[in-house]
């Protein structure tokens, strides 16, 4: 009976599933689950409430009670459906410790609790009596078998308690089981009579193992849910610092962007007052070079004026120094032919001199022979007066030897003399010559006022070379006059 109600059951939760009802794919076997160990927590505390001081009697096993109390079962899933409705969207059960004992209260106090409210009076009456009548005959056997349910159920219960990832029953599949369970009771007690205990054994240990692992998913759940709180502390706490870090980076930010916009704003207060005072100079500097320009454009007329002027006078300057480069060459030819004759005349003066020196040489040679001569005959005048008047006519003969000799060396200086004088006309006359060639249809100050500054210079610089000419010509002429005749520089008394 317990397996038929299970598959059936679960063929319902299934029809649910694939109609897009609420409870997952897991559901169906829990509730199978529930709906036994609700069954068999039920049958313990019946024994021992009925039993008088705990005491077993055996007989033969009348399953008839084991299908009342599944349906017992069915109508306690329906009023946990109730308890529970709309519970089975996702959340956790909120299952207490304290409303666990209440499954295993006495028989009275599960009447209130797990029997459905909207069924009939006549139906509560029927299942009490035949409660009550049926629960004194339970064996020893089925007294343990009871007993391991009711371990079994209490810890279902627990770890439905526990366990967060329970999911209850929504009161749509209570009422539909109820439902298809509907009728009279006692339709469900001829469906018990083929079970037999080894179903309830065999239920047991399938019981015991879902029993286990559901302990082990519930620990495992605990542990993972535990380790998710922590990290979620962690993260929180993470979060929180993050927080904080992102409040201090926005005011910092904000102040650097504060302080960005001042350091902008003063920059670009600062260029725009360079900018002014630049277009201020730039403004002043163009009105200047305007007043310049106009005043360039007023000075080219007049400097185009002036440079024609200026081109006329250098016309006239080119021809006036044309005349003079030609008149340069005139003088300069001129100049060297003077030179020319100078040089001839001082040949001819050297040579003259020359000859002077040598007659005068000559003459000295034989003013010193006659000195010599005259004083052999002055001491042979004295040796000879002694003895008288012998060597007279050869005395004479000597005298007038001397006088002639005298007079042919008056006639010689006075020659000399007038060579000397002849040379100083002839240099006197050259010089006057040189000196009246560059004057000769100008004056020095027209020809200054008509010459160029270079022209001025050039002719200054000839004229030193003339005047230095004619000086160191004037001192040959009086070195030479003092050497023939010392006699000038004696003071006549």
């Amino acid at each position: 009976m317990l397996s038929k109600l299970g598959s059936n059951i679960e063929n319902e939760h299934a029809t649910w599933t694939a109609a897009g009802d609420e409870p997952e794919g897991d559901s169906a076997i829990e509730t199978g689950d529930i709906s036994e160990n609700v069954t068999t927590a039920a049958l313990p505390e019946i024994g021992s409430h009925f039993l008088p001081n705990g005491q077993k009697k055996t007989h033969k096993h009348n399953l008839s009670l084991i299908s009342n109390i599944s349906t017992l079962s069915a109508l306690s899933l329906l009023s946990i459906g109730e308890e529970f409705e709309d519970y089975g969207e996702g959340d956790v059960t909120d299952l207490s410790m304290e409303e666990a004992p209440q499954l295993v209260d006495p028989l009275v106090s599960r009447k209130t609790s797990l029997l459905p409210h909207n069924g009939t009076s006549h139906e509560d009456e029927c299942v009490d009596g035949h409660l009550m009548s049926e629960a004194l005959y339970f064996c020893t056997g089925c007294s343990r078998h009871l007993e391991q349910l009711g371990e079994l159920e209490n810890r279902l219960h627990r770890l439905e308690t526990s366990s967060p990832n329970k999911r209850m029953l929504s009161m749509a599949y209570a009422r539909q089981l109820m439902q298809g369970r509907s009728g009279s009771l006692d339709n469900l007690v001829p469906d018990c009579t083929d079970s037999a205990e080894p179903d309830i054994e065999e239920k047991l240990s399938k019981l015991e193992r879902k029993v286990s692992e559901l302990e082990s998913d519930s620990v495992e759940s605990e542990g993972i849910q535990n380790r998710l709180a922590h990290e979620n502390k962690q993260l929180v706490l993470r979060t929180h610092e993050l927080e904080e870090q992102l409040k201090e980076q926005e005011s910092g930010a904000q102040e650097i962007a504060v302080e960005e916009e001042r350091k902008h704003r003063e920059a670009l207060l600062k260029f725009e007052r360079d900018a002014v005072e630049k277009a201020c100079s730039m403004t002043a500097r163009i009105q200047q070079l305007d007043d310049d320009n106009a005043d360039l454009s007023l000075s080219v007329g007049y400097l185009k004026v002036h440079n024609q002027k200026l081109e006329e006078t250098n016309q006239d300057l080119l021809g006036r120094l044309e005349g003079l480069a030609r008149r340069l060459q005139d003088e300069a030819r001129h100049t060297k032919e003077l030179s020319e004759m100078l040089h001839h005349t001082r040949q001819s003066h050297q040579q003259d001199k020359e000859t002077t020196q040598e007659v005068i040489e000559g003459l000295r040679r034989e003013l010193e022979q006659l000195q010599l001569l005259r004083h052999e005959t002055d001491r042979a005048r004295h040796r000879l007066s002694s003895s008288g008047e012998m060597g007279r006519p050869h005395d004479l003969e000597l005298e007038n030897e001397v006088q002639r000799l005298k007079q042919e060396l008056r006639r010689f200086k006075e020659q000399n003399e007038d060579l000397h004088g002849q040379i100083i006309s002839f240099s006197i006359q050259e010089a006057k010559s040189l000196c009246s060639t560059t004057p000769r249809f100008q004056s020095l100050a027209a020809e200054i006022d008509s010459a160029s500054k270079d022209e001025v210079m050039e002719a200054l610089r000839e004229q030193e070379e003339i005047n230095c000419r004619l000086r160191q010509y004037m001192d040959k002429i009086i070195l030479s006059i003092l050497d023939t005749n010392p006699s000038i520089l004696e003071i006549k008394a």
